[in-house]
């Protein structure tokens, strides 16, 4: 709804303005040029937001901030590996839209919407524990990953139709989250005045790191990325292209 808004108005500015060309008046025999001034004038007014995510239209509001929106981010299964108590894995991973996410935007990105508000804003990552799918195993090796890392990597910056005059910007082109649970990582962010339209920082692959001394089985680790109406204030690495 923003971004077909949003189009319609520029269109109707652009209209305007082809009707408003300067106008020559008055001109004397003797000077060649007169010239009068006139105005193109629009008003453009913020969507009431970029809405609920996912395509089941819950309604449940739960990735809206303020009239922001994240719209899709990525699951991500690891290549099974297996262990032999003396050597590390390195594991690739394959991404999936995951199930609250617009499927249009792509399996491995992260989409925010703004829908004019010019307001700012910043996603950080945190994610639990990676424990045993066997929820009666609680203590021992086999209970968590012990030491692993989750990468994700190669990250790129877009814009769907803002262009490169107000970007958002990359605050990581790997973001890297413990096995052991973290909080707030920096992914991607706004200034205030920048991040306008649907913006996406989509990852390239990702990969698992388990140390030798972990126990055979299957583990998951729930990741949330979250969207803060407030100006992103870490320092910038990348820029959208």
């Amino acid at each position: 709804m923003t971004k077909k808004t949003l189009q319609l108005l520029a269109s109707v500015a652009l209209v305007a303005g082809l009707g408003m060309t300067t106008v020559t008046a008055n001109a004397s025999k003797e000077s060649g040029q007169g010239t009068q001034d006139t105005t193109a004038k629009v008003t453009l007014n913020s969507d009431n937001g970029a809405g609920d995510n996912g395509n089941d239209g819950d309604g449940d509001g739960s990735n809206v901030a303020g009239k922001l929106a994240i719209v899709s981010a990525p699951d991500v299964t690891f290549d099974n590996g297996t262990i032999n108590g003396q050597e590390a894995l390195k594991l690739d991973g394959t991404f999936s839209t995951s199930e609250n996410s617009w499927k249009d935007k792509g399996s491995g990105a992260v989409a925010v919407v703004d829908p004019g508000t010019a307001s700012g804003w910043k996603v950080l990552a945190s994610n639990t524990v990676m424990k045993n799918d066997d929820t009666s195993i609680t203590t021992g090796a086999a209970a968590a990953i012990q030491g692993g890392t989750i990468h994700y990597t190669g990250a790129t910056l877009s814009s769907l139709d803002s262009g490169d005059a107000n970007p958002a910007r990359l605050d990581n082109e790997t973001v890297s989250l413990p096995t052991a649970g973290t909080d707030n990582v920096p992914v991607y962010s706004a200034n205030t005045g920048n991040g306008v339209g649907t913006w996406l920082d989509t990852f390239s692959g990702a990969s698992l790191t388990v140390p030798a001394g972990n126990a055979a089985g299957s583990y998951t680790s729930t990741v949330t990325w979250t969207l803060s109406n407030t100006p992103g204030t870490t320092a910038s690495t990348t820029d959208a292209k």
